[in-house]
């Protein structure tokens, strides 16, 4: 899986405000996957990490390939919006 993956994933879930069970519930897998996802223990197939990044409101090429742990929770919204804006033109 994508480099960044499992730290991205636990990072923009708690700045989110999201639990680990809302966002299981959310793309349809247990809470365990998602702590051994956040943990590195498990790898998500590329298709759940789609998901996950539509579910977390993420761009998902972003989400995969950048460390995004460092980022306020305000440059990720505008990421977003910024994509968003690209591909509506």
């Amino acid at each position: 899986m994508a480099r960044f993956f499992n730290k991205n994933l636990k990072y923009i879930r708690k700045m989110k405000k999201i639990s680990q069970q809302e966002l299981a519930t959310k793309i349809k897998v247990d809470r365990s996957s998602i702590s051994r996802w956040e943990n590195n223990e498990m790898e998500a197939t590329v298709d759940k990490a789609i998901e996950i990044a539509k579910a977390l409101d993420v761009p998902t090429a972003t989400f995969l390939a950048t460390d995004m742990t460092n980022l306020d929770i305000k440059v990720i919204e505008t990421m977003k919006f910024d994509l968003e804006k690209k591909e509506n033109s």
